[in-house]
């Protein structure tokens, strides 16, 4: 890691019970060459001053509180847009597997030359996550349809990815979901220009494992916007 500057894009969005939580365990990983970017995008809570308390701990990681407007994709091209670190990488706001092992993916990308995504997968072989039966028929209808329209090699597009490499930024920043489709809609464009990416396992932190909600809404939203990626390729091609 000794060379590497490393940015982590937090977006976070009306968690003012778990955001210091989250900020404080990036920030026992207090490097020189870290930096911390909070994306808050569109919080009708009290998170924006939990952030700001909470960044007041770091003392050798740069920290910066930024904002987007609501959904989680302007939320992400807002964070990498103004990320500096060789390695770039977007977490959750509730960090569902703590820090330990997306450092551990940080320093995997940081090894390779250039160009080159990880994605922590709750769908690998050697993952440990224990699921409602909700997400568990949610997850497998969605990709299922994911699949069927945009052929994904990756089993888990949705959530924390690390990656390294300018093109694999300008490809991020080019993107257009607004929402939390933003990751398979960035997985899909990984795979179609041919940049190299990998799924490696997690294991859920166990006070989280059943703390997230799933409405209607969010499931309509993810097969909306498989067919709204789906069209503009095609749109793409078309031009």
């Amino acid at each position: 890691m000794k060379g590497i500057s490393v940015s982590i894009v937090l977006p976070t969005y009306n968690s003012s019970t778990i955001i210091a939580r989250t900020i404080d365990l990036i920030l026992t990983f207090d490097r020189p060459d870290f930096e911390l970017i909070v994306v808050e995008n569109g919080s009708t809570d009290d998170t924006i001053e939990k952030v700001q308390i909470a960044l007041q701990d770091a003392k050798n990681m740069k920290t910066f509180l930024t904002h987007s407007e609501k959904g989680l994709g302007n939320a992400i091209r807002e964070g990498f847009s103004i990320a500096q670190g060789e390695v770039v990488a977007f977490v959750e706001d509730d960090l569902p597997f703590g820090f330990q092992e997306i450092d551990l993916a940080i320093m995997a990308v940081a090894r390779r030359d250039t160009n080159f995504a990880i994605y922590l997968s709750k769908y690998h072989n050697e993952t440990r996550v224990k699921r409602n039966w909700k997400r568990q028929t949610v997850g497998y209808i969605f990709r299922t349809i994911r699949d069927f329209f945009l052929s994904c090699e990756l089993r888990d597009t949705q959530g924390t990815f690390i990656c390294k490499g300018q093109e694999i930024k300008k490809l991020i920043l080019k993107t257009s979901e607004p929402g939390f489709i933003i990751c398979t809609e960035i997985a899909f464009h990984l795979q179609r220009q041919g940049f190299l990416s990998e799924e490696v396992p997690v294991q859920h932190i166990l006070e989280l494992r059943e703390r997230s909600t799933l409405t209607i809404y969010d499931t309509a939203q993810l097969f909306f916007g498989i067919i709204r990626i789906k069209s503009l390729e095609r749109k793409n091609v078309k031009n």
